[in-house]
């Protein structure tokens, strides 16, 4: 038997350190279906691994299919804030499971938990504005120093206080400029989202080389 207290979805994309990626709980785009093939896949792997107690594993979601980046047999940096967002006392149980007790006849059954009302984020801190010569870039490397935990009834107020307490200056003011330069492959996808700082009053600065044909207040 195998019990997934709960599953926590990575805003930034595959490639950016676990560590250093805003994560959300529940996660907010994954459908039943992938729910239950994470299910199967770690189950599969614990019983393969031989696995009696914790077990950590990061998958992908792509062209609506699971794929598994790792698993590891042991504890990570997640299991405190599921613990505190579920309620599931996850050390206790595997303690217990590693000493003998069952999974299934403890109180918190098995399959995966079911999800809370509210929102979780966990937010990643960096000491980018304290060290010099430090690459802000974010990579495999994880280049993060602390993380945060906002609690919220909804994404949008749980992210908000997410990044408040990780230290960003979340003043509400809708003005100023975003810097925006992405490879080639990328451009097309970046037109929605420049289009959304746009009409939030934000002006769009793009380098003039790869600069798309920029919307009404670009500045290239």
């Amino acid at each position: 038997d195998i019990l997934i207290p709960g599953i926590m979805e990575h805003v930034e994309r595959a490639g950016v350190h676990s560590g250093d990626s805003i994560a959300v709980y529940p996660p907010l785009h994954l459908e039943d279906k992938h729910r239950e093939l994470i299910l199967k896949h770690t189950k599969n792997m614990a019983k393969h691994l031989g696995v009696i107690g914790l077990i950590n594993a990061q998958y992908i979601l792509y062209n609506d299919d699971i794929y598994v980046i790792e698993v590891n047999p042991r504890s990570s940096r997640t299991i405190p804030y599921i613990s505190k967002v579920t309620g599931v006392p996850i050390i206790d149980l595997a303690t217990k499971v590693m000493l003998g007790q069952k999974l299934k006849d403890l109180e918190y059954g098995t399959g995966i938990y079911r999800e809370a009302d509210y929102y979780a984020v966990k937010a990643p801190v960096f000491s980018f504005e304290k060290l010099t010569d430090v690459d802000p870039g974010l990579g495999p490397e994880m280049q993060s120093t602390g993380e945060v935990l906002g609690i919220g009834r909804t994404f949008e107020e749980a992210l908000l206080k997410g990044l408040s307490a990780a230290g960003y200056k979340m003043t509400g003011e809708k003005k100023g400029g975003v810097l925006i330069t992405v490879r080639d492959s990328d451009k097309q996808e970046i037109i929605p989202i420049a289009e959304k700082f746009e009409a939030l009053g934000f002006t769009i600065y793009a380098p003039s080389g790869p600069a798309l044909t920029p919307p009404s207040n670009m500045v290239a």
